[in-house]
Parts: C-alpha cells; structure tokens; sequence
C-alpha cells in the first residue's frame, strides 16, 4: 500500500480506516472524500486528493496516467478555464481537472472509493466544501468520526481551534501551525 497525503492535512483522530478499506473493497484506490456518485460516473464522481491509499497496482495506474501531467501549462492544458466565470482560481481548477477529478475514471468503479462526502448543497444551490464550510466539518465529525482537518483555510482552522480544541489535541502533527493560530486567537 501506498499513502499520499497533502502537509496542510491534520489528524484529528488515530485511524486504520484507509488500509482497512483498500483490504476489505480489494480497492486501487481510496481517497478521503469524494463528490458525486460512484454508481452512476455521468454524475460527476470523483475523489479529492488530500489523503489517498493505493494499492501497488492502483499507484502504478496512477503513475502511468497522472505524473506525466506534473507540469500542466493552464490555458494550453484546460482551455476551458480561460475567461470561465469560475470559483477556482484558473490553475488551481485545472489542476482538480487533470489530477482529482479524471483518477477515478482510471479505475473500475469497484476499484474506486471515497470514504466521506466531500460536498453538500449549500443555500444557493452550489456544492460546498468541508474544507471551507465549518457547520459540514462540524457534521462529519460528530456523524460520521471524519479523521482530519485541514489546516490551511484558517478561517475555519481557527473555528476548528476555536471550537473544538480537542479535535487538534490528539494529533498535533502541525504543531507551530497551531501556536500561529492561537496567537491569533489569543488562547
């Protein structure tokens, strides 16, 4: 098995739910979260790829068909951001295009997991993100034992810090990170 995992990820929980997944699913692939439906791929399924467990034949997949996009020129590679009215930044949604939301069409939909929600509706229709919404965050945890944070958006970090202490007490992998939000906070 393989990990990857983004440094602005945090654990908030000690777990085996990753490996215990790919074993028990005979998995290539599980990633944290996913949007969409795995069941039906015309719905826009896809894994996020902040925290990702592969199998040896689910890294050499991925290998095979992403790593040759480590260099992706923006508007050459994803003409479609150009002059879109996007949320993303256009790099940063070419980059979700090409290396998050097309790796869970490599695999077979047996082979493909995510293991949390990565989006609900939110007031205006749109999909929000537990990375960016703290109320979702706030529901995964108490739902569904969602094992990380995101440390990076620190509007909600702050709220995470803020209100749920306990949830980066346990694991504080990111330690100065924390201290720098506290002093903002002024815990």
């Amino acid at each position: 098995s393989v990990y990857a995992y983004h440094d602005s990820m945090m654990a908030v929980k000690k777990s085996n739910e990753f490996l215990d997944a790919l074993e028990k699913r005979n998995a290539d692939l599980i990633s944290l979260s996913y949007w969409g439906n795995n069941v039906d791929r015309n719905d826009g399924f896809w894994v996020e790829s902040p925290l990702r467990v592969f199998s040896l034949r689910g890294i050499q997949m991925y290998a095979d068909e992403i790593c040759p996009w480590y260099t992706i020129d923006t508007y050459v590679d994803c003409p479609w951001v150009k002059g879109n009215n996007i949320q993303f930044r256009p790099k940063k949604k070419c980059i979700v295009d090409k290396t998050e939301v097309r790796v869970a069409k490599l695999y077979p939909p047996d082979k493909v997991f995510g293991l949390y929600p990565g989006s609900f509706d939110g007031k205006d229709g749109k999909k929000v993100s537990w990375v960016s919404e703290y109320k979702f965050y706030e529901e995964l945890r108490d739902k569904m034992s969602f094992p990380v944070t995101k440390v990076s958006n620190k509007e909600v970090f702050k709220m995470v810090r803020e209100l749920r202490p306990e949830d980066t007490n346990e694991c504080s992998s990111l330690y100065y990170q924390m201290i720098e939000v506290d002093k903002e906070l002024g815990i």
